[in-house]
C-alpha cells in the first residue's frame, strides 16, 4: 500500500473526559466598575488542571454565555474561549477561586462542568 491509511485519530478528535469529582459554588458580586463579576469556587482533586465550561441559567434553561475575561485569585488572566476557561489549576488543597466577567452585566445562576485538561 502507499502512504496514508492507518487508524490514528486526527487532531481535534480528542476524547473529552468529564471530571465528576469537581464541585463548585458561585455567587455574583459588584465589581469596581459597577458591573457584575461572578466568583466561582471550585473543589476537587489536588493539583489537577482542568477546563471549566460555564452555562448561565435562568429559571428554566441554561444558555451558553460569552466570557469576556476570567482571573484567578492572584489576578492572573486565564485563557478563555467563548464559554470555556482553560488551564484552571486546583491547588494543593484541591481548590481554585475564579473571578469571571461575562459580556453582559447580568447576574446569572451558573452551571459548571469540569473537563480534564491534558
Amino acid at each position: 500500500g502507499g502512504p496514508g491509511g492507518g487508524g490514528k485519530e486526527g487532531p481535534g478528535k480528542k476524547k473529552v473526559v468529564v471530571l465528576n469529582n469537581v464541585r463548585f459554588r458561585s455567587f455574583a458580586s459588584r465589581n469596581s466598575k459597577g458591573g457584575i463579576t461572578h466568583v466561582i469556587i471550585l473543589k476537587g482533586p489536588k493539583e489537577k488542571k482542568c477546563i471549566i465550561e460555564i452555562k448561565a441559567g435562568t429559571d428554566d434553561s441554561f444558555d451558553t454565555v460569552e466570557i469576556s475575561d476570567a482571573k484567578t485569585d492572584g489576578s492572573t488572566l486565564l485563557k478563555v474561549n467563548r464559554n470555556l476557561i482553560k488551564d484552571v489549576l486546583l491547588d494543593n488543597n484541591g481548590s481554585a477561586k475564579l473571578y469571571v466577567n461575562f459580556n453582559s452585566d447580568e447576574r446569572y445562576s451558573l452551571n459548571i462542568t469540569a473537563y480534564e485538561n491534558k
